[in-house]
Parts: structure tokens; C-alpha cells; sequence
């Protein structure tokens, strides 16, 4: 199969058209056949059985969890901004 397109970009060069014109060509190409290899049907889902048992939130929940912890740091880190500024401004 390769060996066919090497052929028939050797003929191509040989009927004068040139590299310049290949690279774009095969650009084109590629576009228009790579999409098609993403329309493959992939395996069915796990969950979707019946008497299948899945996680709920799958990870949400440390998600979560490391969001309230930077919260609390940044929470933290203006207070303790804002008491070091009062005792700048009080002196």
C-alpha cells in the first residue's frame, strides 16, 4: 500500500509536478482522511448494564475538597495581611 503512494508520487514528479505542490497535496489529504478515522464507534459503556454499579462523582469530590482548602489558605493569608496592616498604621 505505502509502496503504491511512492510509486505514484515518483510518476508524479516524473509528469513535472513539483515538491512544492506535494506537501500541500498531502496537507489536504490527510485532513480529509484522518477525520473519518475519528467516526469509529468506541466500547460500550460499563454503566449503561443493568445491575452495574459506577461511581457517583468520580473524583469530584477532591476536587472539591482542594477547592475549600484554597479558600481557607487564602482566607487566611488576608487576614493575616490585614492584622499585620492595622499594627503598621496603629504604631
Amino acid at each position: 500500500m505505502i509502496l503504491g503512494h511512492v510509486i505514484q508520487i515518483n510518476n508524479l514528479k516524473k509528469q513535472g509536478m513539483k515538491a512544492r505542490h506535494l506537501f500541500p497535496l498531502m496537507i489536504i489529504i490527510c485532513c480529509l482522511v484522518l477525520p473519518m478515522i475519528g467516526f469509529a464507534q468506541g466500547p460500550p459503556d460499563p454503566c449503561d448494564q443493568p445491575g452495574a454499579t459506577c461511581p457517583i462523582d468520580g473524583g469530584l469530590s477532591f476536587l472539591i475538597a482542594a477547592g475549600v482548602g484554597y479558600g481557607v489558605k487564602k482566607y487566611r493569608q488576608a487576614k493575616k495581611a490585614k492584622s499585620e496592616e492595622e499594627m503598621a498604621v496603629g504604631s
